[in-house]
């Protein structure tokens, strides 16, 4: 057993150093001669095609074991908009409520909270079409502006 002192660790390093200097110098060269051979080597990323090397067993949730409360969506943006800057208040809309609670209730999301309610006249809509007809199950926040 070997003990790594000062001088064998900066020794290794000057090693490994000097390894990663030649070796691109030798690939470029081809090593046997050839000197296309750094071209042929190449790969294109379309061609890259890695095998994973992970080996776990895989569980599909389908649906979460207690209901959840979505703190994060969009389901509305303004509908004119300049560098991501909502322009106005109209807005406009992911999908239909109905849609939406199909999904949640097969998901067990409880209540969604819609962060893009937008402001205005297009906070109005937002509530009126989410927040008013189904009270527990979306929130509307409104956009500074």
């Amino acid at each position: 057993m070997s003990i790594l002192n000062r001088r064998r660790w900066i020794e290794g390093i000057g090693a490994a150093f000097l390894a990663g200097r030649t070796l691109p110098g030798a690939l470029a060269r081809g090593g046997d001669g050839d000197a296309n051979r750094a071209g042929k080597m190449s790969l294109e990323l379309s061609k890259f095609q890695p095998k994973s090397m992970l080996h776990v067993p895989e569980t599909k949730v389908t649906r979460s074991r207690f209901p959840v409360i979505d703190v994060h969506t969009h389901l509305s943006w303004g509908a004119e908009s300049k560098d991501g800057v909502s322009l106005g208040e109209k807005m406009q809309f992911l999908a239909a409520p109905e849609e939406l609670l199909r999904v949640m209730d097969r998901k067990n999301i409880r209540t969604m909270v819609n962060l893009t309610g937008g402001v205005g006249a297009g906070l109005e809509e937002t509530i009126r079409r989410y927040q008013t007809p189904y009270p527990d199950r979306f929130l509307v926040f409104t956009e500074p502006w």
